[in-house]
């Protein structure tokens, strides 16, 4: 219930469309994504918009902002992104299909680094 109650807030303030056909899934359609505000709810609520360039994507990116999901745009050109971007937020930039495939690298951490113990022994 919180879910749906998120996107028609969203929709009530923004020009999106909602999409309910999923079970346990809200997909919201940003068509205007400046007039979007950048609360998150989480749980199963995902927002996407379509872009032409790149560009257009490393503007709207925000610290909140953790995973991006492409398709159709070349290695070269997510570095570029990704360097741009990624001071303000973004920790993953994934294929479409990928957005929870999990990594050795999380939401920007080194897990083995974080939860890895080590002991230096100097004579």
């Amino acid at each position: 219930m919180h879910r749906r109650a998120y996107a028609f807030d969203v929709a009530a303030v923004a020009d999106v469309r909602v999409t309910l056909e999923h079970p346990g899934f809200v997909g919201i359609h940003v068509l205007d994504p400046d007039a979007l505000t950048r609360d998150i709810c989480g749980g199963g609520v995902v927002r996407h918009v379509r872009v032409e360039t790149l560009d257009d994507v490393s503007a709207f990116v925000h610290e909140v902002d953790q995973t991006l999901t492409h398709w159709g745009f070349d290695a070269a050109a997510l570095r570029v992104l990704a360097g741009r971007a990624g001071a303000r937020g973004l920790d993953r930039v994934v294929p479409i299909g990928e957005a929870l495939a999990f990594d050795v690298v999380w939401d920007g951490f080194g897990l083995v680094d974080d939860f890895v113990r080590r002991v230096r022994v100097r004579a």
